[in-house]
């Protein structure tokens, strides 16, 4: 009897989180100001600037040769080395 009220215990444990996740109930009073919110994050994500390039900060340390050759390498065919 104990064996059932540990696997239940930890059945009920396990699956409480992702029931909590899965009821997100729209309030439909509430919707117009959903859809204004999240019309105002969608154009404050346009105005972000682009980014120039990879935020790499050891970009300056390396050596072309060394950053083209493991570009190369991530792109296809392996060599003995990998």
């Amino acid at each position: 009897m104990r064996i059932v009220f540990v696997t239940a215990a930890a059945l009920l444990a396990l699956t409480s989180a992702a029931f909590a996740q899965a009821n997100a109930i729209i309030d439909p009073e509430k919707l117009p100001e959903a859809v204004a919110l999240d019309q105002k994050y969608q154009n404050a994500l346009k105005r972000l600037p682009d980014p120039e390039g990879a935020n790499d900060p050891w970009r300056t340390v390396r050596s072309v040769e060394q950053t083209d050759s493991k570009n190369k390498q991530a792109s296809g065919k392996k060599t003995k080395a990998n």
